[in-house]
This record gives structure tokens, C-alpha cells and sequence, in this order.
């Protein structure tokens, strides 16, 4: 837990999120998520607003100091435990995924869906504590887009604003030299069955002709399914995680055309699109993960099945290079709306 005042300051604010991150400046710390530097912006907002902050882990145990707090920002389970006990103060949902009802119904089933065909009993990952955060806050700070807001029940909609997330990414220097049309990246974190990573590999398993680099952790239970058809599958390359601002990822996405992400839930299109998309790479996105501007820039799934991504994949392949080019363009140019710098004058 942190606490910061400046002396002119009268006003306290609460903030139920990462306080590492404001003491934090190892770039492989902050590299990790977006997160960590916009938790920085988060409190420099507050601060020059004329608050005093107490900052502390969402998930922390520790009985925060008994200030009278005029603002309660952040995420659950400390969001709701503190404003219960401050009934008076505004409070500022901090909704950085879809609704919780929404993001643990799509999760339970995918989880399902992939244990009834392999025979397998894989946990659901990444489930949401439901502690009614989002009916109980005057306000929500959503990031995300439209498809997020429609997660919700209707009667909590009128109260969301969007805002725009950054982005890990931080390198501009990257310059393309040409690509390969054939080859595609998936770009994930933690909880790889919700964001599809087996059917990304069922459907390269089908096309020997297409490649796929998969950056990000794949759990090994999942691995173990296809250990059989990837022991001499050349086209299927597992990276684990990779920062994304090392050479080593640079060189891995160097002649990448596409970036194929069929996510059950996200907070909008994530990060990890949004990388992609920084780079260049033609999203081919489920509808929860796709940018606003997927008509003109790239492809959205028609739902969440091997099916759909081998209609992505045909769809991929039936561009010219011309017609990826202008794509690629379009998406460089759209992402930049997503930077610290544009964060921080939302948020303000």
C-alpha cells in the first residue's frame, strides 16, 4: 500500500489497483502490461486534481488507512469493500474487462467446449469474482469499445464511459520490409483456451501451407492434446512469453502479415491486438476483441469455432498483396489512438 500527499492537497481519494507500479521503473516490470505505466498516469491525475491517494492492490488484505475518502476508483474485491465502508464518497468502477457475468459465462463454456472433445478436465482460467462492482458504482471507467458496453445488462449501460487504453508496445522504430501473406501470429497471455489458441492450432494443423509463431504462455495440458501431430509440424512455432519490445520479438513478426486472436472476452480489443496492430498486422479478431474499424482494416469472426477461422484463413489468402498493404496501413495509422499520452488526457 502507498499513500502520497502534496501539502496543498485537502481531498483523499482511494484507488484499488496496482500501487508496485508507481515505485516500479525496471522496463521488464513495466514492459509485462500496459498497466503498470498507466497506473502511473492513474496517480499523477489524482494528484495534480487536488487529491491525496492511498493506493493499494485490489486483491490486498491490509485495512486501509481511515481517511474520509471523497473519491473510491478502482478494481475489485478492495473497490467495493472500501466503498461500503465510505458510503458517501463518489465511486469509480474500473472495468478493464467485460462484465463479469458475460466474462465467466463465455469462459466456462469455451472450457468446456474444449474438455468434452479431448476428454480432458482443464479448470476455467481467468474467472472474475462477482462482487456487483459494476450496479453498485456511481460511475464506470470502461476500457474497451461498443461490443464491451453490450456486455452488460442494459440497466448499468447509461452509466459506462469508454476510454482509450495504451499500449506495451513502445518501440516506433520498426519498419517493414516486406511480408509474407502465408504467415500469422497469435498473441496472447495467460488463459489460452478463452483466447482460442486451440483452434488457432487445429486450424494450422489442417494447413501445412500457412505458418503461426504463438507468442504467450499455452499451458502444457493444452499442449499435450496435439503433442502427437506437433512432434514433426514444422509450421507451428511455440515461443512462450516475449516481450514485446525485444529484438527477439521484432524478428519474429519482421515479415508477419496477420494477426489471428479469436478471444471469448476481453475488455475490448486488447492489448494484445492493439501491439499487433502497431506493427502492422491485419487483425483477423473475434467480435469482443476487434478494433472499430474491422469492416475496412481486417476480418471479424463469425463466432468462436474452428469453422470460422478456416473462413478467416481462406479470406486471408484471397487478398492481394496491394490489398494487405493498404490494411496493414490503415491499422498502423489507427493505433495510434492508443498511447500513454492519449490515456492520460482521457483519463483527466
Amino acid at each position: 500500500m502507498i499513500t502520497m500527499r502534496r501539502k496543498q492537497n485537502a481531498r483523499w481519494a482511494y484507488i484499488s489497483y496496482i500501487p508496485e507500479a508507481i515505485v516500479r521503473n525496471d522496463p521488464e516490470f513495466l514492459n509485462f502490461h500496459q498497466n503498470t505505466r498507466e497506473m502511473k498516469v492513474i496517480a499523477d491525475c489524482f494528484l495534480n486534481h487536488g487529491f491525496n491517494i492511498v493506493v493499494q492492490h485490489y486483491q490486498s488484505k491490509i485495512v486501509p488507512p481511515p481517511h474520509e475518502y471523497d473519491i473510491i476508483f478502482g478494481l475489485e474485491p478492495n473497490f467495493v469493500l472500501c466503498a461500503e465502508k465510505h458510503p458517501d464518497a463518489k465511486t469509480v468502477y474500473y472495468a478493464t474487462g467485460a462484465y463479469v457475468g458475460y466474462a465467466n459465462r463465455s469462459i466456462v463454456q469455451r472450457t468446456s467446449q474444449f474438455n468434452s472433445r479431448y476428454g480432458t478436465d482443464i479448470p476455467p482460467r481467468r474467472l472474475a469474482m462477482d462482487d456487483g462492482s459494476a450496479g453498485k458504482s456511481d460511475c464506470i471507467l470502461q476500457i474497451g469499445t461498443a461490443n464491451t458496453i453490450e456486455t452488460y445488462p442494459e440497466a448499468i449501460q447509461p452509466k459506462i464511459r469508454l476510454i482509450h487504453q495504451s499500449s506495451n508496445l513502445l518501440s516506433n522504430d520498426f519498419r517493414r520490409t516486406g511480408f509474407k501473406k502465408t504467415k500469422f501470429l497469435w498473441l496472447g497471455s495467460s488463459g489460452s483456451i478463452l483466447k482460442g489458441v486451440d483452434l488457432v492450432i487445429e486450424a494450422f494443423l489442417r494447413h501445412p501451407e500457412l505458418e503461426i509463431d504463438i507468442v504467450g504462455p499455452v499451458e502444457n495440458e493444452v499442449k499435450a492434446v496435439y503433442a502427437r501431430q506437433l512432434h514433426n509440424t514444422s509450421n507451428i512455432r511455440f515461443h512462450g512469453y516475449v516481450d514485446v519490445n525485444s529484438h527477439r520479438f521484432m524478428n519474429i513478426v519482421s515479415d508477419t502479415a496477420f494477426l489471428i486472436y479469436p478471444s471469448v472476452t476481453e475488455g475490448g480489443f486488447p492489448g494484445a491486438v492493439i501491439a499487433g496492430m502497431k506493427l502492422g498486422l491485419v487483425p483477423l479478431v473475434s467480435k469482443i476483441a476487434a478494433p472499430e474499424c474491422i469492416e475496412s482494416c481486417g476480418y471479424q469472426l463469425n463466432d468462436i469455432s474452428l469453422h470460422s477461422i478456416e473462413q478467416a484463413l481462406q479470406w486471408s489468402q484471397n487478398l492481394s498483396e496491394n490489398q494487405i498493404k493498404e490494411r496493414s496501413d490503415a491499422v498502423v495509422q489507427y493505433s495510434t489512438l492508443f498511447s500513454i499520452e492519449r490515456f492520460g488526457q482521457e483519463f483527466n
